[in-house]
């Protein structure tokens, strides 16, 4: 099965995820800092459940994106703002 159905909600989840750090970018003129955990915890991310890594990076072009990053090898569930798709690939904005 396609990956848009197997993970169908944890890619609704992260598009609420993902409309909240654009609404703060908008907002602020910048996305939030990588280590604000306080502020990226208000926007949807979640670092309490080991289970669920959803990793959040940004570049200094003012580019993210969010993966889930699930065992060792990928490809992960992934979202770059630069193309807007949801694709399973690996990370390019590395911290």
């Amino acid at each position: 099965m396609p990956f848009e159905i197997t993970r169908k909600s944890d890619i609704e989840f992260e598009n609420k995820i993902i409309q909240n750090i654009e609404g703060y970018q908008k907002k602020y003129g910048r996305l939030p800092e990588r280590s604000d955990y306080k502020t990226l915890e208000k926007l949807g991310l979640s670092f309490k459940d080991p289970r669920i890594y959803l990793d959040y990076a940004t570049d200094h072009k003012r580019n993210f994106e969010l993966a889930y990053l699930e065992g060792f090898d990928g490809p992960y569930l992934l979202w770059k703002s630069t193309n807007r798709q949801w694709k399973m690939d690996f990370p390019e904005i590395y911290k």
